[in-house]
């Protein structure tokens, strides 16, 4: 697999200057949801999990599970060019969409923010 790193981090650069550090809660918000991402089969397959709650009572509306071939190798500051494929098939199982949904990330830590 030949990977072009300067080309992903032309991906991510100006996405990265979409972060914002001030804002608000959506107070209207309904539904909201939680992902996270890992790793079985000594990293061969990649699992995202993603779990829809209501909102301000957060009772669980829907959870899903995707399991696939991990499809990029680890390399540190470009994860999510590894975790993204599997939380994306996640994505396409829920059926009540959310109104917020919180994704397990780097942030502002990022070398790239």
């Amino acid at each position: 697999m030949s990977i072009n790193l300067e080309q992903l981090k032309r991906t991510q650069q100006p996405l990265a200057k979409k972060v914002t550090l001030a804002g608000t809660f959506c107070q209207s918000a309904k539904f909201i949801g939680e992902t996270d991402v890992g790793f079985e089969a000594d990293g061969y397959v990649t699992r995202a999990a993603i779990v829809v709650l209501t909102y301000p009572d957060f009772k669980v509306v829907e959870c899903h599970i995707a399991r696939i071939k991990t499809q990029f190798p680890y390399i540190p500051s470009y994860l999510s060019f590894r975790e993204y494929p599997a939380l994306i098939e996640a994505w396409q199982q829920v059926t009540q969409k959310t109104d917020l949904l919180f994704v397990d990330g780097q942030g502002v830590a990022h070398p790239r923010v």
